[in-house]
Order: structure tokens, then C-alpha cells, then sequence
């Protein structure tokens, strides 16, 4: 998912179009840096996502937050959330409700949300890793291994 940004942001960039995004710049400066000369587009786009990577990750989990936390505030009352839980607190006793919330996260919910970020994050990093170039017959793991120095 984040690697969408970050795919098209390369496309945009390869392409000659602008973009506004904070790290638009980055890519577009690394592309004019390093050109690629492979025929197939998508092993240059590939190439670029992965050498980009490591640079885009802070802006990454840093939108991938913003947008984490704009859905929480877009599907859930706080104010009235919290009232009710004081509430039921008061019915039911502070510890019995505290214990129901640690049972209900342990049961519904697998994986804290930067966990799972970083988990999408990965597989959209060895995707990239993971694909072969036409012309070459190499994997861009293989490719990126030969270009750095």
C-alpha cells in the first residue's frame, strides 16, 4: 500500500510529469542522478522504488499514520466513546471494564498499526525485489546488488 505512493510517484517522475507530494523532489533527483538504461520500464520503476525505499519510509509511515488516525477520528465519537465507558465503568466496576477492553484487543485486534505497516511495507519491498528483468533475465535484488557500489 505504501508503495503505491512511492510507485507512482517514480512513474510520475519517469514520465517528466510533477507531482505534489514532500517527496517528489527526492525522486525525481535520484532519477536524474542515476539514469537507467533498461529497456523494460518496469525494471527502471522497480529499481528506483527499491533504492528509494530506506528514503521514503519515514514519509511513508508518517501518511500512513495521518491517514490511520483521520479514519479513527472519521468512524469514532471519542467524546461519546468515552462517556459511555464511564459509564459502564460505573455499572460494572473500573477493572472488570479495563479487563473486557485487554480481552477485546487480544481477540479482535492481531497486530498494532505500525506492526502491520511495517509488515506491508516489507511485502511491497520484496515485491520489487522479487521481479525479473525481461531483457536481462535478473532478478532486481540481483540488479540492485550490481549497482551499488
Amino acid at each position: 500500500m505504501a508503495f503505491d505512493a512511492l510507485l507512482g510517484l517514480c512513474t510520475a517522475a519517469l514520465d517528466g510529469k510533477e507531482e505534489s507530494h514532500p517527496f517528489f523532489e527526492q525522486v525525481k533527483a535520484s532519477i536524474e542522478a542515476r539514469p537507467f538504461t533498461f529497456q523494460e520500464r518496469s525494471t527502471r520503476v522497480s529499481l528506483y522504488c527499491i533504492l528509494l525505499a530506506d528514503e521514503y519510509l519515514e514519509t511513508a509511515l508518517t501518511e500512513y499514520c495521518q491517514k490511520y488516525l483521520q479514519s479513527i477520528d472519521r468512524e469514532f465519537d471519542r467524546v461519546e466513546a468515552r462517556h459511555l465507558f464511564f459509564q459502564l465503568s460505573a455499572l460494572a466496576g473500573w477493572h472488570k471494564m479495563r479487563r473486557l477492553h485487554e480481552l477485546f484487543a487480544r481477540s479482535y485486534i492481531f497486530a498494532d498499526p505500525v506492526t502491520a505497516f511495517v509488515q506491508g511495507y516489507t511485502d511491497g519491498l520484496m515485491d520489487f525485489l522479487a521481479e525479473q528483468d525481461a531483457e536481462t533475465r535478473q532478478y532486481c535484488f540481483e540488479l540492485v546488488r550490481e549497482l551499488r557500489p
